[in-house]
């Protein structure tokens, strides 16, 4: 009996992981292995190993001969029947022979090979081990820096943290305990390659699984997560039961939950968000704090236009687009946000351009005569498109085109005209009083001295009258506004010319 050999079988299968049935294959190849270097490398070589006592006997065949003539594989008869009793010339039979009756070399032999057996048999060992731990949170510590790689000791083996794979502005000692997830497994002429990571998004669904209860028992599912390493992070969750606040029991009380993970990651923002299979509603919440005012979707293209107040662009985005960015890897989609003021522009253009394509000749246009036609392309107005953006005012400037005139102009051409976009729903102070300035000297010398509190009450009297009573609103306005029939003007001039050339001007009809 061995009962030594037992042991250090026993050791070795502990320490290093390798199966009981690896460690016997090894042995019995390392004492082939020596067999041949004693007795020649053609031999049919058998060895049996009873791994209860450690006992192990070698095995060769040999042929029964008269005369021997090759000792590695011929025995003489005389030979041959001291191992068997009923031996005959010709017949082939097995020789026991004891390990120690090996050379020096032999047993050299066989002590390398059964070292290389028990290397790669350990080798293959870790590699099935963190093979099947792949995706796992993991310890480990810092044992040194190559180049911009960091070698983190996981105990049975070494793990490779790439550059790409550390955290920015993260900086690691020797013997930082620091946490990982196990990220790829890669076997290598040596030992197997570990690659661990730090700043994939999984890193941070891990980190919840470990803190907040509810997400390792499968009540709170994270359903995605968006992460710029370093910066900040965005989850998506939800509950599987209604009776349990998804968002509240990833945060925790006074928010102890997610602080044990932002002190994990060195101070990386997270945000929880409570996850919609409705794609406007997901994105909106992904958005936050920003306030949505419309979302438009493009199903086939996975495009998602949003639109936002001038004032809420800026949150939206976030800092250098981040905000936009982990929104639009949380949900998958394209994401392109436009300010309110934008878009109604581009509405405006786009109106404008199919009315340019649709707009009529002026000449067809009820209510302007062919004079009246002939003197406004001349002056430049050749289609209804041409009016855009101008008033009566404007067209008064064309010789012979009165006040009146250029007043049934803009009716008759206003129905042709895309609406106009409002953009501003309140005046400023500096507003209003640069409007009473802009009257111009023509105006009476009472409207330009209103003051300031009449004129402001004038139009909160007007504003509240205009959502009751229209008589109401008429008799608030402010007395320098009211129109008096016949009241002379910077009128006047234009409606005594018109009045006196109906021919040209075309007023006739």
């Amino acid at each position: 009996m061995n009962l030594h050999l037992v042991d250090i079988m026993r050791q070795i299968e502990r320490s290093r992981k390798v199966d009981r049935e690896v460690l016997i294959q090894a042995i019995e190849a390392a004492l082939i292995s020596a067999s041949r270097k004693n007795h020649g490398s053609a031999q049919d070589i058998r060895v049996v190993f009873n791994p209860e006592t450690g006992d192990l006997v070698v095995y060769l065949k040999k042929t029964v001969v008269k005369e021997v003539q090759d000792t590695w594989n011929e025995i003489s008869l005389e030979e041959g029947l001291r191992s068997k009793r009923d031996a005959q010339v010709g017949e082939v039979i097995e020789i026991s022979m004891l390990p120690s009756e090996f050379g020096r070399i032999a047993a050299q032999t066989a002590k390398q090979v059964m070292l290389q057996r028990v290397r790669e048999a350990e080798r293959n060992a870790i590699f099935e081990e963190f093979k099947k731990r792949q995706g796992e949170l993991i310890n480990g510590a810092v044992l040194r820096q190559e180049h911009k790689n960091i070698i983190i000791d996981l105990g049975d083996t070494e793990a490779l943290l790439p550059g790409r794979e550390q955290v920015p502005r993260e900086f690691y000692k020797t013997g930082d305990r620091i946490k990982t997830i196990i990220l790829d497994v890669r076997r290598t002429s040596r030992a197997p390659q570990v690659v661990v990571s730090r700043s994939h998004p999984d890193m941070i669904r891990k980190l919840f699984e470990m803190e907040v209860p509810e997400v390792s028992d499968g009540v709170v599912e994270i359903q995605t997560v968006a992460r710029e390493a370093g910066a900040r992070s965005k989850v998506a969750v939800i509950s599987k039961d209604k009776n349990v606040d998804p968002v509240g029991a990833c945060v925790g009380i006074k928010g102890s939950r997610i602080q044990s993970i932002v002190r994990e990651i060195h101070g990386e923002k997270i945000d929880v968000i409570l996850f919609s299979e409705n794609t406007e509603t997901l994105l909106a919440s992904a958005l936050q704090p920003a306030r949505i005012t419309q979302i438009d979707l493009v199903e086939a293209e996975k495009r998602a236009t949003v639109i936002v107040k001038d004032d809420q662009l800026a949150l939206a985005i976030g800092k250098s687009g981040q905000n936009v960015r982990l929104a639009s890897k949380l949900i998958g989609w394209k994401v392109d946000i436009v300010s309110l003021s934008k878009n109604q522009e581009e509405m405006r253009k786009r109106a404008e351009e199919a009315f340019l394509k649709t707009a009529p000749a002026l000449e067809k246009v009820p209510g302007i005569s062919a004079n009246l036609a002939k003197r406004l392309i001349e002056a430049g107005y050749a289609t209804v498109a041409a009016f855009l953006g101008v008033d009566a005012a404007k067209l008064t400037e064309i010789p012979g085109i009165g006040a009146k005139t250029a007043e049934k102009i803009v009716l008759a051409v206003q129905s042709y005209l895309p609406e106009p976009v409002q953009e501003k729903t309140e005046q400023t102070a500096a507003e209003l009083f640069a409007g009473l300035e802009d009257t111009g000297d023509t105006a009476p010398k009472a409207e330009k001295e209103v003051k300031a509190g009449e004129l402001f009450a004038g139009l909160d009297r007007a504003g509240s009258a205009s959502e009751n009573d229209p008589a109401e609103a008429e008799a608030s306005r402010p007395e320098g506004d009211v129109e008096t029939p016949g009241r002379a003007g910077p009128e006047t001039e234009n409606n005594d010319e018109d009045q006196a050339k109906p021919a040209e001007g075309g007023e006739a009809e």
